[in-house]
């Protein structure tokens, strides 16, 4: 670990890098665990290009027959994979890829990348596709399977969409794999402790950045992916006997008193990680958690010592991390400021970062955060700006003002609520319809409060079924009205007066 500058007169200063000595010894310990030949990583590099379709090519030479990831659509081996993949003939213009966490989404990475075709991830429920000539889904996928061809030269690039920091997601766009992205990467395999034939259970989705890592690492490395909605987390642990389990914080708090065995290790990620959380987990299984984004990359680890201490940890190797002021100069040691990356995973390249947190690094080179930019919350791993959803609500010709809040919530950690004065009629169900085509449903709001522009609330109504379908279930879970409101459709246990 090192640290550059100082911030004043014998005052060390908030930035500190993990350097290269550290990455060689995660590269070790991975090798070791891992077992991995860079060789023939190097060998499928040069013969289809530096990019995921390499990867594949050379992990289904080594593993072959065996299981590469259990879907909705069962097993699939490691040499069907890529031979799905290397089917596909998506041509060399570019693509969206907008299908589910499922084999399709990998093949049509790996397909896409061996004709040369640069490929965008979206969500399944993306509400836009805007800007993208081939959307392409599972059925679309399926269609354009044709003989093996030869692949393309040309190396393409992979773009995957944030999860919305300061607004409307936006693109992150990834380049060619390079020996600067080694240590970084070993320095995740190193800390999740992947192993051959090991069961992972990823939880967070493949079109962001937390998820598609984790899913190329195990791919990597001869590590079965499993694949599931988070409401049967537990029963796929127990049929698929997995040793580690990803997702996010409102994810895992459903494991909390689960007997979780085989499960080693549970590795959280793309949110805040509540201390209590943390807490219990730890009570029955050894954890680690990672600090970043789409953007920077995995930017910093945190074992259980850092966790009980209510750090995020320390920097992956490769990484700088520095807090700075809101002029950009990096402050000394223990004051908070704007958190700032510098990695060989971050778009920004050799520039610094600002991630949108504020925080301190502590003596001891850990990073503890303390908060967002204004109006930016994060709610089961999906970064939300109460901003986005009050200009959007306020668009609407039915409205006539909106307020937006932040509320606590015990599984999500944090909640967008909404408060609406309607100047025509308008029901819950079709308002928050809208707000999940339109801006996503993750920012359908928590809490709903419908009221007329005459300050008598109107008739609520919400129909149960009409509730956005999501894993975190996202979604109204509680309706507040004052004395004197009709409420219908609504079962009484999510009314309150």
């Amino acid at each position: 670990m090192t640290t550059s500058g100082s911030s004043g007169r014998g005052v060390k200063a908030s930035s500190v890098k993990r350097g290269a000595l550290g990455g060689f010894q995660d590269l070790a310990r991975a090798a070791t665990t891992t077992r991995v030949n860079p060789w023939r990583l190097v060998g499928a590099g040069l013969r289809y290009g530096p990019h995921f379709g390499a990867l594949l090519a050379a992990s289904a030479r080594r593993f072959g027959p065996a299981t590469a990831l259990i879907d909705e659509f069962g097993s699939m081996s490691y040499t069907d994979l890529w031979l799905l993949a290397s089917s596909l003939d998506l041509g060399a213009e570019p693509v969206a890829i907008r299908c589910g966490d499922n084999r399709w989404l990998l093949a049509g990475v790996a397909g896409a990348a061996l004709g040369g075709a640069d490929v965008t991830l979206l969500g399944p429920h993306a509400a836009s596709a805007t800007g993208h000539a081939r959307v392409l889904g599972h059925t679309e996928l399926e269609a354009a399977r044709a003989p093996a061809s030869s692949p393309g030269r040309r190396v393409p690039s992979l773009t995957l969409m944030t999860t919305g920091s300061t607004g409307a997601p936006k693109p992150v766009e990834r380049k060619r794999f390079t020996a600067a992205h080694v240590l970084p990467a070993a320095s995740l395999v190193a800390a999740l402790g992947l192993r051959p034939g090991e069961p992972v259970l990823i939880l967070p989705p493949l079109f962001h950045g937390h998820g598609f890592s984790l899913a190329a690492a195990c791919l990597l490395v001869g590590a079965p992916i499993i694949l599931g909605p988070t409401a049967s987390a537990v029963s796929l642990v127990r049929q698929h006997s997995v040793g580690l389990i990803a997702g996010v914080p409102a994810q895992l708090a459903g494991l909390v008193g689960e007997d979780l065995a085989p499960v080693r290790l549970v590795a959280a990620g793309s949110a805040r990680l509540p201390s209590p959380l943390a807490a219990a987990l730890l009570e029955t299984v050894e954890l680690v958690d990672f600090f970043g984004s789409t953007e920077t990359g995995t930017a910093t680890i945190a074992r259980a010592a850092d966790l009980r201490a209510g750090t995020v940890g320390r920097p992956a190797a490769g990484v700088r991390l520095s807090i700075v002021d809101d002029a950009g100069v990096v402050v000394p040691r223990g004051d908070e400021g704007w958190v700032t990356v510098r990695s060989a995973l971050s778009f920004a390249g050799r520039s610094r970062l600002r991630t949108g947190d504020r925080g301190s690094l502590d003596h001891e080179g850990r990073l503890t955060l303390t908060g967002r930019a204004d109006g930016v919350i994060v709610s089961g791993g999906e970064n939300l700006n109460a901003h986005t959803l009050r200009t959007y609500i306020e668009s609407q010709p039915e409205v006539d003002d909106a307020h937006v809040t932040v509320v606590h919530d015990e599984r999500l950690d944090s909640a967008l609520a909404a408060r609406v004065v309607l100047n025509a009629p308008l029901t819950a169900s079709a308002l928050c319809e809208r707000v999940r085509a339109e801006i996503g449903r993750h920012y359908v709001p928590r809490d709903l409060v419908i009221e007329r522009a005459s300050g008598a609330f109107q008739e609520v109504a919400y129909e149960k079924s009409a509730l956005p379908t999501a894993m975190p279930p996202f979604g109204i879970s509680s309706i507040h009205v004052l004395p004197g409101a009709r409420v219908t459709g609504l079962p009484s246990t999510v009314v309150s007066t």
